[in-house]
């Protein structure tokens, strides 16, 4: 069994067509299903279902990729790790983050790591979560400092350390007509223009809050992926948002946005570090937890 054997089969697995894979990888479908033949006779199992929808992971499959993605994972990362330590790096680590988290949290982490002297490299990729697992599980990213929810895709060969559970409210500009107003009411929420976070979480929210009518409370709302331009927008226009309140601390304590007075928004929603069970940490990445734990407490709770 070779590297790149496992590389191939988990394309295959990823993209769920032969045709898909081989072009992915740049190889012959003909190459690829010799590969894949081979493999399978290697360890005597059939790992592949082939059908009129696609090819699927056989029960022998699912367990072989699971491995092979994780081993494929080290792989790259040792890869990395050497080429850094040639370059004359003590360590690399790479984070993922969605909106809020890649603004607030993640720079306090890293200039506390750094403040510590241990000279390490950091790479930071923005994305909402479904993404950023992906990247996680290819290996391209190490940690993920995220919100996530009960419906959120977290697989069982996650690690999750629990950070804080998160509050969220409805945000609007100083000068917006229900800022000052008392007891707002849904009939007055469901009269306003809205802004959104472009994300599944924020939909799942907005359907959990308002139920099964949300389409009629926040009508033909603005959506945006990128949280400074929700920001701007809001600044701008008579807006509302549900918002993370600790995404907006500051903007409050400027008095750039006010919490209405809406009841409490009740919803499970939390925030953690997030990596793969079973990956070996290199030195740089153990101090990278110890400061997310405490610092991402500390600046959320």
């Amino acid at each position: 069994m070779n590297l790149n054997q496992l590389r191939y089969f988990t394309m295959v697995v990823k993209r769920g067509s032969l045709r898909r894979a081989s072009e992915d990888l740049n190889i012959s479908q003909p190459a690829l299903s010799n590969s894949l033949k081979n493999l399978e006779e290697l360890l005597g199992v059939l790992l592949l279902e082939r059908s009129p929808q696609g090819v699927f992971p056989t029960a022998f499959g699912d367990a072989l990729n699971q491995c092979a993605l994780s081993a494929l994972a080290s792989m790259d990362r040792g890869k990395l790790e050497i080429d850094l330590l040639k370059r004359g790096s003590k360590g690399h680590i790479r984070v993922g983050a969605p909106g809020g988290m890649i603004e607030q949290i993640v720079p306090e982490i890293i200039a506390d790591i750094n403040g510590q002297k241990r000279d390490y490299g950091f790479s930071v990729t923005f994305g909402y979560l479904n993404y950023l697992l992906d990247q996680l599980i290819d290996g391209k990213v190490d940690f993920l400092i995220s919100t996530y929810w009960p419906q959120a895709n977290l697989t069982a060969n996650l690690a999750v350390d629990h950070l804080a559970d998160l509050s969220l409210s409805i945000f609007a500009r100083p000068s917006h007509p229900l800022a000052d107003k008392k007891n707002v009411s849904f009939e007055d929420i469901s009269k306003a223009q809205w802004i959104l976070p472009d994300s599944p979480g924020m939909r799942n929210f907005v359907k959990n809050i308002f139920g099964e009518g949300h389409a009629s409370v926040i009508h033909q709302p603005i959506f945006s992926d990128h949280i400074p331009f929700i920001h701007s927008m809001m600044e701008k226009m008579d807006l509302l948002c549900i918002i993370p309140d600790y995404v907006v601390a500051n903007e409050v304590r400027d008095g750039r946005f006010v919490a209405l007075d809406y009841p409490k928004i009740e919803t499970e929603f939390s925030a953690g570090l997030i990596y793969l069970e079973g990956r070996s940490h290199t030195p740089a990445m153990v101090a990278f937890i110890e400061a997310a734990k405490r610092i991402g407490a500390e600046k959320l709770l």
